[in-house]
């Protein structure tokens, strides 16, 4: 997958606001403030299968008393990118809260709202409790299916075998993340389940497929790099890179508490009384694996962690379990004594050590992975063309210049904050003037 480069005279900051129309069925009017609208904010995280968003408008019409804002109100914002054959972005918000409406004088009042998705709305009026059959992806389905008429699309296979489960009490996102976090593929690497601005169906992807991509813009990185701002290549141009943020960051520390370097483990089985240990190595277990079965082949990796960096009385830490960690749960829950096997496992239960093992490894690989998140803000051009999601869960390659070389060349190029990036979290900026993209990024190692 790459960017469709765009040669031309378009503006490389314009976009087109379609539409923004906020609407409640208590009233039958409508309000179309898209002309007046100086901020629109719009969130996706990775972690969530949904997007959040904020708006900003002026009322000279009596917009906020004529509509009586009580909260739940529809907002429809649609979102067109000038460059040719691209497609309109269309997403329906509510408003969960008035974020401020400020006077600024006797004619006009600043208006400001908080949003989310239809379906993070609308979820949070259904309560699911009931049972569920099936592997992880099966059942986060007919959850979305079922209560929400949303697609999930999955990228990449999970392994666990297919469990009963009872959904306590949740609401259907809160059911289908907690069904997430169960999910690992072959490798023990998470899943993430979230929603996308440009495309309509959720995600349910494996971060080893995610990683297996390639860049969508190796050929031409985001660059931070002073004088790319004046080079003559207009593509060049909107790739530099308007600011960054990498701030606190690395912190091994915390890593170390959390049990997620070196650990033990133990799964307390409540029916059989039944114990399940193994000791937990992050090198051993789940970073060296993500080498040999080439996960992410961006480049030669710089772990984020090796057994040279740190010993405590002259053992790795690594190799120190530094904490216990212990689980409670029950096989043969579901156990109603007929001898159809594949229909007694649980939420909590596995069927070996190798199975509870991918819990501890997934834990671990998600925390490594954000351990030193890079943000950055971009011209956001490049990410609204509305024919494919261009932002969550892709690659982007990212160039920083080196501090210790006084000139540009590939081979001057700073290993630790450059590199082939996740996009885990993005903010899609629309303002009047222009549109920012601050994307934060994340990776496990480094390029030699």
């Amino acid at each position: 997958m790459s960017y469709p480069d765009q040669a031309g005279p378009e503006r490389v900051n314009y976009f087109s606001l379609e539409k923004v129309i906020i609407e409640t069925d208590r009233l039958p009017i409508k309000f179309d403030v898209r002309n007046v609208a100086t901020d629109i904010d719009i969130y996706e995280h990775i972690d969530k299968p949904y997007l959040t968003a904020s708006i900003v408008f002026i009322d000279s019409e009596g917009i906020f008393t004529g509509m009586d804002f009580v909260g739940g109100e529809k907002i429809t914002i649609e979102i067109k990118s000038t460059r040719t054959e691209s497609t309109s972005i269309r997403k329906v918000f509510y408003v969960t809260s008035i974020m401020n409406a400020v006077k600024i004088n006797d004619q006009n009042e600043v208006i400001g709202l908080n949003l989310i998705e239809d379906i993070g709305y609308f979820s949070n009026l259904i309560n699911v409790n009931k049972s569920f059959f099936g592997s992880c992806y099966k059942i986060i389905q007919n959850i979305f299916l079922e209560n929400l008429q949303k697609d999930v699309t999955q990228l990449g296979n999970d392994i666990q075998s297919k469990f009963n489960v009872i959904v306590p009490n949740l609401n259907p996102l809160e059911a289908a993340s907690w069904i997430k976090n169960k999910a690992t593929d072959e490798n023990g690497f998470p899943f993430f389940l979230y929603s996308t601005l440009v495309e309509d169906d959720i995600k349910f992807s494996s971060l080893s497929s995610l990683l297996r991509e390639v860049s969508m813009n190796s050929y031409m990185p985001f660059t931070y790099w002073q004088t790319a701002s004046t080079s003559d290549n207009q593509t060049a141009q909107r790739r530099t890179i308007l600011s960054y943020t990498y701030a606190d960051v690395e912190n091994m520390f915390e890593l170390i508490n959390a049990g997620t370097v070196g650990a033990r483990y133990t799964y307390l089985d409540t029916f059989t009384g039944n114990h399940t240990n193994f000791t937990f190595d992050v090198m051993k277990d789940a970073l060296t694996p993500y080498l040999e079965n080439k996960i992410d082949t961006s480049g030669t990796q710089l772990l984020p962690i090796d057994e040279k960096m740190l010993s405590f009385d002259n053992i790795p830490i690594n190799r120190v379990q530094s904490k216990t960690i212990t689980q409670i749960g029950s096989a043969g829950v579901f156990n109603d004594g007929t001898s159809d096997e594949t229909k007694k496992g649980s939420y909590s239960e596995e069927s070996n050590v190798v199975s509870y093992k991918k819990k501890a490894i997934s834990r671990a690989i998600h925390k490594f992975l954000t351990k030193a998140p890079m943000s950055i803000v971009v011209n956001g051009y490049d990410f609204i063309d509305g024919t494919y999601n261009t932002t969550l869960g892709n690659k982007i390659s990212i160039n920083f210049i080196n501090s210790a070389v006084h000139s540009f060349s590939e081979d001057r190029i700073d290993p630790k904050r450059s590199g082939d990036y996740l996009i885990y979290a993005t903010r899609h900026m629309f303002k009047k003037e222009r549109y920012d993209l601050a994307l934060s990024c994340v990776k496990i190692g480094n390029n030699r």
